[in-house]
């Protein structure tokens, strides 16, 4: 095959997991990244090979926050100390502005529904997301979130005390090709190198599969996601396969997600939003209030602040107060709500939380009879009314599901993701040799192809394997010159934010260079290989021309072998006539030795005669 080349016109698993053996003195960090916290694992050589990182105060969690205040720029803690006192100064749920345009409607509902105060504009060159601090300085989208990264990264490399650069960064389901580019240039703005880009819930899959080896048969589990931002579920198989350690035949386990469902709204975030709501308009009927607080940055921000323990209690109380001192205007506030009038308020929003776990559930991919676990994760989760509507799933699947299924907790529901990107990026890394254990991910999306002005056809279908190879044959190719297009499969909904179903054009040249080389024939035959790298990036990587070649050799004809004459016939002597003998005697001619004197041999009688002659016969045969 002759090489073409590619050029790209317009931007758009097995992997080997288990215990660590550290080859050198480095070390790998696994990022959650979540729409309102960040944790992070370090893989390091020691006694605690994976530990979660902890930010200078002690705690496992970092808020996904940047602050900008009198000409400095506050991360974690300190950004979280001026939330409430500069609300516009203070950059929050920035994960959910990446690699969106700036117009399009998800950013504009985003911003009101979580009343977001800071100032966006559009990137004048791409139409994405740019904020601006009270000083006017402007950061692009991708800035904001790469401080985030490097603020981890720091608080890894004080923890590990060296520098570190290899990471893996878990993503949610619903991102696309573009937000998933987005956090790339994230990322390497902030100096890390990406080993990969891993959904949230394979991660949490690998936690949950890498201590087991399956020999007993396939299992199915099921793992389902409430976060601050959204919820998600996904079906993971499992299972064994056999190979070597050591030299050593050895059975290892595996994993594949098969399906995955996703409301990248229905996070816990929108329940404090709700009872925020449900309080200001308590406050706003006050007499003595004259402005509406939703419309106040300021106050509404210490409003939602509030809510937050409030809704904590109401998760193990049947009553939870509210207590704001000077709310606004030097007025205070002070409420109650139960548990029964939350519940009634935010059944809608319960349903809606629950219902990607309805999804799965109903997918034709579950065999009830594999199915061995239904994992929960996230802090979502532990909220009464959201665990009522979960088991309610539960119970409309009754019939279906195995005797006595419940909802499971066997992993830390706030740790485990952040573990499992820990374990992703320590079998990346070359720095750790580790215990195999086969991870498979899937896309998100599926992709369609279009070649010139042809048809556009499905590619590769939604929840296809992660990092893999597909290729365009193309046939009876005359045109020098091949135009290529990716684009979401146009049956399925788009990416939240994303503009358009396209995502990249590509021109593949060289046909006709491959054409007019003598040295062979062209076949009119050409692949195009198009890549799904370990990011979930799908591109084209590289094209092929399919030729044939006439090579001439000289054959030389091989004698033919000569033949051994066959033995002489041999006369067989009567044991019962005597006279065979005298005729014998008289047939044979007279033999002589071979010698100086030359004299003639003398007569044989019976068996030295017959000797002789047997000899003779043989030595002829040889000849």
């Amino acid at each position: 095959m002759g090489p073409m080349s590619v050029q790209k016109c317009l931007a758009a698993c097995l992997l080997v997991l288990g215990v660590f053996v550290p080859l050198a003195s480095s070390a790998v960090l696994g990022i959650d990244f979540g729409s309102e916290n960040i944790k992070a694992t370090l893989v390091s050589p020691g006694r605690t090979p994976i530990a979660i990182v902890s930010n200078e105060f002690g705690k496992r969690k970092a808020g996904s926050i940047v602050g900008f205040h009198n000409g400095e720029r506050l991360l974690g803690e300190d950004a979280v100390a001026i939330e409430t006192r500069y609300p516009d100064r203070v950059f929050l749920r920035t994960r959910e502005l990446l690699g969106k345009t700036f117009d399009s409607e998800t950013v504009s509902n985003l911003m009101t529904s979580l009343f977001l105060p800071y100032p966006t504009h559009a990137d004048p060159e791409r139409a994405t997301v740019m904020v601006k601090t009270k000083d006017g300085t402007e950061y692009s989208i991708e800035e904001v979130v790469a401080s985030v990264l490097h603020y981890v990264r720091s608080l890894g490399e004080a923890q590990f005390k060296g520098v570190i650069q290899d990471v893996v960064i878990t993503v949610p389901a619903y991102f696309g090709q573009s937000q998933r580019e987005a956090i790339l240039a994230a990322a390497n703005i902030a100096g890390l190198n990406v080993l990969g880009l891993v959904g949230e819930l394979a991660c949490a899959s690998l936690q949950w599969g890498v201590d087991k080896t399956f020999v007993n048969g396939t299992e199915q589990a099921i793992f389902f996601d409430m976060g601050a931002g959204s919820s998600s579920a996904a079906l993971v198989a499992f299972s064994s396969f056999k190979g070597k350690e050591l030299g050593k035949p050895k059975t290892f386990g595996q994993f594949e997600v098969l399906e995955m469902a996703w409301d990248e709204t229905a996070g816990s975030h929108l329940l404090d939003i709700m009872l925020a709501e449900h309080f200001a308009e308590e406050f706003n009927a006050k007499p003595s209030v004259k402005e509406d607080i939703k419309t106040i940055p300021k106050a509404f921000a210490k409003l939602k602040k509030a809510v937050k323990k409030t809704k904590e209690i109401l998760s193990a109380n049947k009553e939870a107060p509210i207590s704001v001192e000077g709310l606004h205007d030097d007025i205070d506030f002070r409420s109650t709500i139960s548990r029964e009038k939350f519940e009634e308020m935010a059944a809608e929003h319960f349903a809606r939380a629950a219902s990607p776990l309805a999804k799965i559930l109903a997918s034709p991919k579950v065999n009830f009879t594999q199915l061995s676990a239904i994992e929960l994760l996230g802090g979502g989760t532990r909220i009464p009314g959201v665990l009522s509507a979960l088991n309610g799933v539960l119970a409309e699947n009754k019939e279906s599901l195995p005797e006595n299924q419940t909802l499971d907790r066997h992993l830390d529901s706030d740790e485990a993701i952040a573990f499992g990107a820990g374990l992703h990026a320590a079998n990346k890394s070359t720095t750790f040799r580790v215990r195999k254990f086969g991870a498979i991910d899937a896309t998100s999306y599926g992709i369609s192809v279009q070649v010139g002005d042809d048809e556009e056809v499905p590619f590769v279908q939604r929840f296809s394997k992660m990092t893999t190879k597909k290729t365009v044959v193309l046939n009876n190719v005359t045109d020098d010159s091949i135009l290529l297009n990716l684009a979401y499969n146009r049956t399925e909904p788009l990416p939240l934010g994303t503009p358009s179903y396209e995502l990249g054009k590509y021109n593949v040249s060289g046909v006709a260079a491959v054409a007019a080389n003598d040295k062979y024939n062209f076949t009119g035959e050409v692949k195009i290989i198009v890549d799904i790298d370990d990011n979930g990036l799908a591109r084209v990587g590289e094209a092929y021309a399919l030729v044939e070649q006439t090579i001439e050799e000289k054959v030389q004809e091989e004698k033919p072998k000569k033949e051994k004459p066959p033995p002489k016939n041999k006369k067989v002597k009567d044991p019962m006539n005597d006279d065979d003998d005298e005729e014998e005697a008289e047939d044979k001619p007279k033999k002589g030795k071979k010698g100086g004197k030359g004299e003639k041999a003398e007569k044989k009688e019976g068996e030295d005669e017959e000797k002789a002659e047997e000899q003779a016969e043989e030595k002829e045969s040889e000849e």
